[in-house]
């Protein structure tokens, strides 16, 4: 069977969204041999949010597979969880051995490892359209780009989630998370021997805090 002009031309993909599920889904897409931009709406490279995140083993699969990194570069072992007390004694603790990583590692790797001509920053999406054939995306700059698929990746406040369910609403779940970091060089010794190498939690009449 004779292939046409265009059964030989790669897909086009574009990622709307550019922080972790975002890089990950490119570069996923140009590993299966698809051309992939990314259109990121901040303008300049994102900052770390966050640490003592359990790295989920789709992700490490990821980076090995693709040989972005190996596990033992972008993670360090925790060997045990442990629960405190409010005076900071521990009130249980049994193994648990996980790999642990910090948003600003992941983040890292995988932005160095796709090409930089194709990640686009301050792009902010307006609306797309599809066809028969492309959907079209426009851009809040004017641009307007073809691409066979568009993947929406832009986080809790989703631009794509609007334009395709705009009767979708988030609604709050009735708790606050907050996070906060620290160098572990400001720490006293003897408060970083409680936290080295473990998951920490504190359980009490307030909601769980963690810590590693």
């Amino acid at each position: 069977m004779m292939q046409t002009e265009d059964q030989h031309k790669k897909l086009r993909a574009a990622v709307i969204g550019g922080s972790l599920g975002g890089l990950c889904t490119a570069l996923a897409l140009r590993g299966a041999g698809v051309e992939v931009e990314i259109f990121e709406k901040s303008r300049s490279i994102m900052s770390d949010r966050g640490a003592g995140l359990v790295v989920q083993m789709e992700v490490l699969q990821l980076l090995e597979g693709l040989d972005i990194a190996a596990r033992q570069d972008v993670s360090v072992p925790s060997f045990s969880r442990q629960y405190l007390n409010r005076d900071g004694s521990v009130a249980m603790a049994d193994r648990s051995r996980q790999l642990m990583t910090s948003w600003d590692t992941i983040y890292r790797r995988l932005k160095d490892a796709f090409p930089d001509k194709y990640y686009h920053h301050g792009s902010r999406l307006k609306s797309f359209e599809q066809n028969e054939t492309k959907v079209i995306a426009q851009f809040e700059d004017g641009r307007e780009i073809f691409c066979d698929l568009l993947v929406g990746a832009d986080g809790a406040n989703s631009m794509c989630r609007r334009l395709l369910l705009p009767d979708v609403k988030p609604e709050y779940a009735g708790y606050v998370a907050w996070g906060g970091l620290v160098k572990e060089s400001d720490l006293e010794p003897a408060t970083s021997d409680v936290f080295r190498d473990k998951f920490t939690f504190y359980q009490g009449r307030i909601p769980i805090f963690s810590a590693i």
